[in-house]
């Protein structure tokens, strides 16, 4: 499991260059990590950490998050299963959203939509 150490230090890593940026699963968890405290940051580089979340779980295909199970026994099973609750949660809402947005269309005259 990740420590908070452990968190630390890939952290000034990434910002130092001192490693790539890594795959999305990987920036993806560290994201999370941040946002959720577990790397002692401050709060604005916390809510920084769920926007920058919600960007690249928006850009992720669900190929991009296969190899996550590498990592698992690094991250620990809290955040591994709060990384994918969230995500999984996201996508949903977003799925609701669009259906909303369509059923609106389904009553719009042809006129109206092709305007």
């Amino acid at each position: 499991m990740w420590s908070k150490d452990d968190l630390r230090t890939l952290l000034a890593d990434r910002i130092h260059g001192r490693t790539r940026l890594g795959p999305k699963y990987e920036r993806a968890a560290l994201l999370y990590a941040r946002w959720k405290g577990l790397t002692d940051e401050a709060e604005n580089v916390r809510s920084g950490a769920q926007t920058a979340l919600d960007l690249l779980i928006d850009e992720m295909e669900p190929v991009d998050w296969d190899p996550l199970e590498k990592i698992v026994p690094k991250l620990g099973d809290d955040v591994f299963r709060g990384l994918l609750a969230y995500a999984t949660r996201r996508a949903l809402d977003q799925s609701k959203d669009r259906r909303a947005a369509v059923a609106k269309l389904k009553n719009l005259t042809r006129d109206d939509r092709d305007r």
